[in-house]
């Protein structure tokens, strides 16, 4: 099934954010702000919150999926913008900040034509090494918060054929307290210049009132619950109450790409989604909060059973062995 331009036979799917419209808790759009200054407060401090390098550092977020069992791109080389070479980019390969965000600075490559020169799917743009790596330089000086460390990735391929991989972009409220809500999923894909993006809801129906763009043809997954199941996975082992996961369905089944603390975008939802979905923030946040105090709560062992006319002895020392006999284990049996 496909949606283009958002639409599909019958007319849009209105969203669940219209029975919310009325309510003001804090806005989405000014929770995500809030969460990018806290992680560049940290930055200019030089003291970084664990979970940021869960969503941030691309090292650390591939350790963490690798340990829930879920695919992500293999890592072939790390290096700086200045060492970069032609024989890390000899096969189809994506070149990423280690420390970015979104598609910022992506170059998904085609290997290398007779002149040298590289082309990027994404853009549909051919590049030769000093302009991949001038290109580099430049979101470095753009970002000045990321590190000078890029990493050239596995070029995971999508199952269709096509040149890129379409991603399905699962909005998660809640996972970690174990309260998983999934609002939106916005799908997306970018070959040859063009942008394809349009946005579901959680039975994957269209969705048009976000007031956000929508343009071109975007595919549903094969596997919709799959995804669903693999974005509350992942979002259940980050404590925050909101994680963006990025899911691909490739040759290989379903993988991750990127995770992300705040939505990634620069445009603002129309503002029944910006009250419905800081909401979802707020309330997630609470159940955070009370999830976190009884995982800290110790229940004390209820007393042993006694005469209420005979107090129980108080053993201040271990009593010595039988004689003849050894050491009873603590709980072992008689």
């Amino acid at each position: 099934m496909s949606i283009v331009d958002g639409r599909v036979e019958g007319g849009p799917v209105r969203g669940v954010a219209r029975r919310a419209a009325t309510s003001g808790p804090p806005s989405f759009h000014r929770r995500c702000l809030e969460m990018q200054q806290r992680y560049r407060r940290q930055v200019e401090a030089g003291q970084v919150d664990t979970v940021f390098a869960w969503t941030r550092d691309r090292v650390v977020r591939r350790r963490m999926l690798a340990g829930l069992g879920v695919r992500t791109a293999a890592l072939w080389h790390e290096t700086t913008a200045d060492g970069l070479t032609a024989g890390m980019l000899a096969e189809p390969c994506v070149v990423k900040n280690a420390g970015g965000a979104s598609a910022i600075g992506v170059y998904i490559l085609d290997p290398p034509d007779e002149d040298g020169r590289w082309l990027n799917v994404r853009t549909g743009h051919r590049r030769s090494l000093d302009e991949i790596k001038a290109g580099m330089r430049e979101t470095l000086r753009q970002y000045p918060h990321w590190p000078d460390r890029w990493h050239i990735e596995e070029r995971m391929l999508p199952p269709d054929g096509r040149a890129t991989i379409t991603e399905y972009q699962v909005f998660v409220f809640g996972a970690y307290s174990g309260s998983p809500v999934v609002p939106l999923v916005r799908i997306y894909r970018a070959e040859n210049g063009r942008t394809h993006r349009g946005w579901v809801n959680e039975r994957w129906q269209p969705v048009e009132d976000t007031g956000l763009p929508v343009s071109g043809t975007v595919d549903l997954p094969d596997d919709p619950a799959g995804v669903h199941a693999v974005a509350v996975r992942v979002a259940s082992a980050i404590p925050l109450p909101f994680v963006r996961v990025d899911v691909w369905e490739t040759i290989a089944g379903l993988a991750v790409g990127e995770v992300n603390d705040h939505y990634g975008g620069t445009e603002r939802f129309w503002p029944g989604w910006d009250r419905y979905l800081g909401m979802l923030w707020d309330l997630a946040e609470q159940e955070m909060e009370v999830s976190t105090v009884e995982r800290m709560r110790v229940e004390e062992p209820a007393p042993p059973p006694q005469d209420e006319d005979r107090p129980v002895p108080r053993m201040v020392a271990e009593p010595a062995p039988p004689p003849g006999g050894a050491r009873r284990k603590r709980g072992g049996r008689r």
